[in-house]
């Protein structure tokens, strides 16, 4: 009597929830050694296959087919996953609790929002989470926070016509130059981190902010598409 042939296991699907967080894993991929993964990602979604120290492919949203095993075409059990779960932008906020400061002595405190994107997720692995043993996801962003602060306070210091602390920041010149300031001025300070900031909207404070608030962890939120 032949021996019924097995049909192969079924793809094991798996799919992430974005309100868990910014940054969400890694995920071994040693339990799913000789199986099939069918990764599901959704709109403001990727996966970043990192292996040997290194970031091996990335994925978009859409269903992806790992096999992972050690023949050609395979992807190694050694290996990880990292979900980046923006949605449509990471939401940062600056309240009079805690502002963001400019000027070359903090003088002027801005209030608002921003909204910043993934634009290039290989970049921004590289910026904010090659070596890292353990993921952080407020430490990424908080980072990313200060890479806009900084690349606004560098923005708005060009605009002022002088580079040094004799440059206007009184808070009347500031506003001047917030009401030109726009979210894509911003792009070369952030494309090199892989992002993007998709929309902008700060002022200056009404009335003296004491910096009690100045190092609080920024506000934030991922936007859901």
């Amino acid at each position: 009597m032949n021996a019924r042939r097995l049909d192969p296991a079924p793809p094991i699907d798996w799919s992430v929830d974005s309100t868990d967080g910014p940054v969400q894993g890694p995920l071994a991929l040693a339990f799913l050694r000789g199986r099939e993964l069918a990764l599901h990602l959704h709109h403001g979604q990727s996966a970043l296959l990192l292996g040997d120290g290194r970031l091996r492919a990335v994925f978009g949203p859409g269903r992806h087919e790992l096999r992972v095993c050690d023949a050609a075409g395979g992807v190694d059990a050694r290996w990880h996953l990292l979900f980046l779960c923006l949605g449509d932008g990471l939401a940062l906020r600056w309240s009079a609790s805690a502002p963001m400061r400019c000027g070359p002595s903090g003088n002027v405190a801005l209030v608002g929002e921003a909204c910043l994107a993934v634009a290039d997720p290989a970049a921004f692995h590289d910026a904010f989470l090659a070596g890292a043993e353990v993921v952080d996801s407020m430490l990424v962003v908080t980072l990313a926070d200060r890479l806009l602060q900084a690349a606004i306070a560098a923005r708005l210091d060009a605009a002022s016509g002088r580079a040094d602390d004799r440059a206007d920041w009184s808070t009347a010149a500031a506003s001047s130059r917030l009401a030109l300031l726009r979210a894509d001025d911003l792009a070369d300070d952030l494309a090199p981190c892989g992002l993007a900031c998709r929309s902008l909207d700060i002022r200056t404070a009404c009335g003296d902010i004491e910096r009690d608030g100045a190092g609080a962890a920024p506000a934030f939120s991922p936007q859901q598409g």
